[in-house]
């Protein structure tokens, strides 16, 4: 599902999403991200 969501998004929305996941520090949705 995460997956799905992040290649839908755009780059801008992904690097703000990064940026957020960083911040919240998210192991599970971090992996899926790397």
């Amino acid at each position: 599902m995460y997956t799905l969501r992040k290649i839908m998004l755009t780059m801008n929305e992904r690097i703000h999403i990064s940026k957020k996941l960083i911040w919240t520090n998210q192991p599970s949705i971090h992996q899926i991200h790397v």
